[in-house]
């Protein structure tokens, strides 16, 4: 023991301060120390009074937790999953102040630590570290607040609206502060791209770009946001500058920002700062947009617009590309725009949304709508000229240039839209069916079925409930004797058979083959045995091919729970036990087997 320990101390001795083998069985310690001339001291006794005396020249709040790690279960449960502890502590009225002592595992019996290693780290440097790691993030908290203060009276001219504001280090590439705000509330901008501040800008920007939907609009601004372009702007004395780009609000929904960047330079430091105000400009976005689709002309995505004055709804302005005339002669030249859309619902729109239409279209309704919302869309179907397509009515909220509201009014066909998304789902529907069911015969298969009952046996209430397991008799030799295309339809006509007799049943499947399961909920049992013997009478018959007559009977056996919670499995193999002794007993029978 003593050389053991001694060729640990002189291997480890200018790495620990104390290096202690363990006995957990014997509570014993046996090590060495290190003295503050450098010297060293023999260390043994009792571990857990070695542990007492250590926690008494402790900081207070690690003594309590050193005294846990001295009780030997304790450490004993604590080693069980791993093989090595670390544990930071700080010691009082010492030269040392700051330690870390590992407790390392060196032999175990039937899976519990019997003899440990436990030394001590010095660890001042490491903390000395932490305490300039510490005063340098405050330097920089100071040199943050005089930068906000040199630009407080600027930022208060321009947060009234804003949708976002960073503060940025870019000599250190750094994201000191970003602050979002969505209908009136603030909220932090970074963790909706999984950051935290302060952060990397860099990393920022490029996470940033993953919201803007068209790559080539992301490029541009990973382009104008990247730490070397602002840097290249502040150098080029180019330190007030906007630009707008497209990107998604906290709900998902397209939006527009314009981002104004401020340069400025810390005189103590030197370093470089960013200042970036945003602001919501979709709603103007918009109207610059729909004002030029006017002016040129109406795009071929709307088959007419109109401007309607927001206080009269007299029509300022009526454009249309002459797609359906017979509609157009009709509303053109009126100029009040309910008189249009009365017009408009009577000869275009489909009598059964008619109603709807007109309620969805009334001005005081509408302007109601767009006073929270700026936009709105109404769809319908409609039909002109003996044609019906999906077509929407979009209604946009815009100002003039004297800053009085008007409403803008396009109509546009949606029929392609509309139809590819009925197509999506029936796709969807279509392949959600097929993947519950069997493809021979429509009914469920055996995952699906096997997943649903047991589901309902689990937490419903069971009793009442049957698990019959039905087969055909002698279907192997009618298949082979018959071939596979006659068994084929066999199998359709007994499965269309079981559905008739189990009409109300919850849960029929097939299991392959000739194999069919059927689930019957809360029946009482002389009803389920007239189903049984009904179900028998059904499916005997005989079939007339060419290569001869067909005798066709069925095995049935059935597992009948009376109790309210059941098992599955334990039905399935019971309903599958009553199916063999039905077989056994000459087939063309029923056997029912009472679940308790």
């Amino acid at each position: 023991m003593k050389k053991f320990i001694r060729k640990v101390y002189d291997y480890l001795c200018q790495e620990y301060n104390a290096i202690l083998l363990v006995d957990l069985v014997n509570d014993r310690v046996d090590g060495y120390a290190n003295n503050a001339d450098g010297s060293s001291k023999r260390i043994t006794g009792e571990y857990t009074a070695h542990m007492e005396r250590i926690a008494n020249w402790m900081a207070p709040e690690y003594g309590d937790i050193w005294r846990r790690l001295g009780i030997i279960a304790h450490i004993q449960g604590l080693l069980q999953a791993e093989d090595r502890i670390e544990v930071e502590y700080q010691m009082l009225g010492t030269e040392i102040s700051w330690q870390k002592a590992v407790f390392q595992v060196v032999e175990r019996e039937s899976g519990v630590a019997t003899h440990m290693i436990l030394a001590h780290i010095p660890m001042d440097s490491i903390q000395i570290e932490k305490a300039e790691l510490t005063r340098q993030l405050q330097e920089q908290k100071v040199q943050l607040e005089d930068s906000l203060n040199r630009e407080a009276q600027y930022r208060k001219a321009i947060m009234e609206g804003a949708a976002a504001v960073y503060e940025i280090n870019l000599t250190k590439d750094i994201l000191l502060r970003a602050s979002g705000f969505h209908s009136d509330k603030e909220y932090s901008i970074t963790k909706k791209v999984g950051l935290e501040v302060p952060c990397l800008y860099s990393d920022y920007v490029k996470r940033m770009a993953d919201f803007i939907p068209a790559e080539k609009d992301a490029q541009a601004y990973m382009m104008a946001a990247s730490r070397d372009n602002l840097l290249k702007r502040f150098y080029q004395k180019d330190r007030y500058t906007d630009d707008v780009y497209q990107t998604k609000d906290v709900e998902g929904k397209k939006q527009y920002l314009k981002k104004t960047y401020i340069l400025t330079e810390n005189e103590t430091t030197g370093d470089i700062y960013a200042l970036i105000i945003a602001k919501n400009v979709t709603l103007q976005q918009q109207r610059e947009m729909l004002h030029r689709e006017i002016i040129d002309g109406v795009s071929t995505e709307f088959t007419s617009i109109y401007i309607v004055d927001w206080k009269t709804d007299h029509i300022r302005l009526f454009k249309s590309n002459n797609t359906y005339p017979s509609l157009m002669g009709l509303v053109e030249g009126v100029e009040s725009t309910p008189d249009v859309l009365s017009r408009y619902a009577v000869f275009a729109v489909h009598p059964e949304d008619r109603e709807e239409f007109l309620q969805e279209t009334d001005s005081a309704k509408l302007r109601e709508a767009l006073k929270q919302h700026n936009v709105v869309d109404i769809n319908y179907r409609r039909i002109v000229d003996g044609k019906m397509d999906y077509a929407q009515m979009h209604c946009v909220r815009v100002n003039n240039n004297g800053g009085e509201p008007n409403i803008v009014i396009a109509f546009r066909s949606i029929d392609e839209i509309v139809r590819k998304e009925r197509a999506h789902l029936e796709e969807k529907e279509f392949l959600t069916r097929k993947s519950r069911t069997d493809g021979l015969t429509g009914l469920l298969n055996k995952e699906t079925f096997g997943r649903e009952t047991a589901d309902y046996l689990e937490t419903a209430d069971a009793k009442g409930a049957a698990l019959i397991f039905l087969d055909v008799d002698h279907f192997k030799t009618i298949n082979d004797t018959f071939g596979h295309s006659t068994g084929d339809r066999l199998i359709k006509e007994v499965a269309e058979k079981i559905q008739v007799v189990f009409a109300n049943c919850d849960f029929v499947g097939r299991f392959g083959g000739d194999e069919f399961f059927v689930l019957v909920k809360n029946i009482p049992k002389a009803t389920l045995e007239e189903k049984l013997e009904w179900a028998l009478q059904k499916l005997q018959c005989q079939y007339q091919t060419a290569e001869g007559e067909i005798k066709v009977t069925a095995s049935i056996g059935c597992a009948y729970c009376i109790t309210s919670h059941a098992e599955y499995q334990a039905m399935l193999d019971m309903a599958d036990e009553a199916l063999y002794d039905a077989k056994e007993g000459g087939r063309n029978q029923y056997v029912m087997k009472i679940y308790h």
